[in-house]
């Protein structure tokens, strides 16, 4: 995913619930686990927090938009 990919995702998922959000992270974790993507402990973390997160009722959007950033700085920083 590209910066452009990811504002798309975005816009399009900005309304979402906190059930379809917990999902989504849900599925996230679950194609990086497919590719078999190795995580940071940090990265993973950020997963976690994310979960918890929208528990607490934080707005979706902030949550996927910081997860989001942090697979593409990943991706970045290897390339």
């Amino acid at each position: 995913m590209d910066l452009k990919d990811t504002y798309d995702f975005l816009k399009q998922n900005q309304k979402i619930s906190k059930t379809e959000a917990k999902v989504l992270v849900e599925s996230i974790i679950y194609k990086i686990n497919q590719q078999k993507i190795k995580l940071t402990t940090r990265e993973l973390d950020s997963f976690s927090t994310a979960i918890k997160l929208i528990e607490l009722n934080s707005r979706p959007i902030n949550i996927l938009t910081t997860l989001l950033l942090t697979l593409i700085h990943r991706k970045n920083r290897n390339q």
